[in-house]
């Protein structure tokens, strides 16, 4: 399994999810798209909300210890 940000870079990623926020891309094709399950891709679409200028995928690695 590669790594997010080996497949995609950070431009790629910003549009891919403002088309899902948009409701141009459902979200299992976008996960089947960025390769990631469920609760990353809402772990990375928080971090995209929260500061959209910022976001990266190099540097957006929290994940949720529940």
């Amino acid at each position: 399994m590669e790594q997010l940000h080996n497949k995609f870079n950070d431009y790629q990623v910003k549009d891919l999810m403002t088309r899902y926020l948009k409701k141009n891309i459902e979200r299992k094709d976008l996960q089947k798209v960025l390769g990631i399950k469920k609760t990353r891709f809402f772990a990375l679409i928080k971090l995209f909300k929260d500061d959209p200028e910022n976001f990266s995928v190099s540097y957006s690695t929290p994940f949720i210890l529940l």
